[in-house]
């Protein structure tokens, strides 16, 4: 840690905003490698809440989705 206050703060900020992007990057990763094992299973595109097929555009938009946008959006609320 460097001796100024100022420069220990920002370090802090930065190494606080590293350790939530590595969080979010191994979050993604394992979203990633369920996605993979669903299309080993050929349960891919499948909704895992409802059994629906899950709508082409969220399949586009969010690839490792686990749900259809019905069921996303009402595990939101």
């Amino acid at each position: 840690m460097s001796g100024n206050f100022s420069d220990q703060s920002q370090e802090m900020e930065n190494q606080e905003l590293v350790f939530n992007l590595d969080a979010e990057g191994r979050e993604e990763l394992r979203l990633i490698d369920e996605a993979l094992q669903r299309i080993a299973e050929d349960a891919y595109g499948v909704c895992q809440e409802c059994g629906k097929q899950v709508q082409e555009g969220r399949i586009k938009a969010v690839p490792y989705t686990r749900y259809c946008i019905d069921c996303a959006t009402s595990q939101e609320e």
